[in-house]
């Protein structure tokens, strides 16, 4: 994927939750949503050196508490 491919898939996006290490960008969730029926959360891309650490987990609950229980994850 190039990065303009992924600038797009960036500013497309209606919600986005990220993970930073200082200045680094270590992961992304990208979601599509309607905020009362429905989430889709279409990317959850984490940097090759920092999985296995929770921060998959993290993003997901990131993206949830942005709606709460109003409407429902779909991954």
């Amino acid at each position: 994927m190039t990065l303009p491919s992924i600038q797009a898939m960036l500013d497309h996006a209606n919600l986005l939750c990220t993970a930073w290490d200082g200045a680094k960008l270590v992961g992304v969730a990208r979601s599509v949503t309607d905020f009362a029926y429905c989430c889709y959360l279409s990317v959850l891309a984490i940097d090759a050196a920092d999985r296995r650490k929770g921060l998959g987990k993290e993003l997901i609950a990131s993206t949830q508490s942005l709606f709460g229980l109003k409407a429902k994850l779909t991954v």
